[in-house]
């Protein structure tokens, strides 16, 4: 039952991804783009865009905690035999990685974005950078959680680790909304 549901809401994603963009009036963006702005800079800066980017990184983050909450359910309750579900909570966790990383980059380099290099200059791109240090590490620990080779009690280790680090960094992406990109 919960491999058929799994299968079913993978194709609900991919849906979004392709049908939001062409019903959404706008969204927040980082600025505008220029009259000599390369393609690229002009796909990036488009309302469409800027939508598909806010869907991967939102529904990647979704993802991701779902397949978190999955595994430390597994690994806490080895009794309730949920051992054959293992493949579709790793596969929650590495989609939504790839989707979070996927809509994160697309934002890093839409037009607008201060620049990384303001590290400590400016207190909304400190906290992003932070944020994103700390998101790395929770992918890392997701990674680990998702091995079988692992010993199930560092694996649940790294589940804990991983969803404390989502919490987080949630926590930091919220704090950093009340700042505006760009001033000090």
């Amino acid at each position: 039952m919960l491999h058929r549901l799994a299968r079913c809401t993978a194709v609900f994603p991919l849906l979004l991804l392709l049908l939001l963009p062409l019903v959404s009036p706008g969204v927040s963006a980082h600025g505008e783009t220029d009259e000599e702005a390369s393609v690229l800079e002009k796909l990036l800066a488009s309302d469409k865009t800027r939508t598909a980017t806010a869907f991967l990184h939102s529904v990647g983050a979704i993802l991701l905690t779902t397949g978190l909450v999955v595994l430390l359910v597994m690994l806490r309750q080895p009794s309730l035999g949920l051992e054959a579900n293992t493949l579709v909570a790793n596969r929650l966790v590495l989609a939504g990685i790839v989707m979070n990383l996927a809509g994160g980059l697309m934002r890093l380099f839409e037009p607008g974005h201060p620049s990384l290099l303001e590290f400590m200059e400016n207190r909304w791109v400190t906290m992003l950078v932070t944020k994103h240090i700390l998101l790395l590490i929770t992918y890392a620990a997701s990674i680990v959680a998702t091995r079988s080779a692992v010993d199930p009690e560092r694996r649940r280790l790294a589940v804990l680790v991983a969803i404390g680090g989502v919490i987080v960094v949630s926590i930091l992406g919220a704090a950093a909304d009340v700042l505006t990109p760009g001033e000090d």
